[in-house]
């Protein structure tokens, strides 16, 4: 599976997202190609926030509340839109 990065300035919007990286092969990979909180790692050719924190910098992990989180949280209905379901 591949990832892409984009910048979003809201967490929920998807409206003003710009995409900045794409086909990048790991989450590992993402995480380092982030320069700024607003730089969330989708799903290759998607716009949806990928749901394993692995790509979260170590100072977003334990916190509830950083922009990335509240990102993820927003997408998760839309996991299944990826799968051809609801969403």
């Amino acid at each position: 599976m591949a990832f892409d990065i984009h910048f979003r300035r809201s967490a929920g919007s998807h409206l003003d997202r710009v995409v900045l990286v794409r086909g990048l092969s790991t989450l590992q990979a993402a995480e380092a190609a982030r320069k700024v909180g607003g730089d969330l790692v989708v799903y290759g050719g998607s716009d949806v926030v990928v749901q394993d924190s692995g790509w979260l910098w170590e100072s977003e992990r334990g916190d509830p509340d950083c922009f990335a989180r509240r990102a993820m949280v927003a997408d998760a209905g839309r996991v299944g839109v990826l799968c051809g379901g609801g969403g």
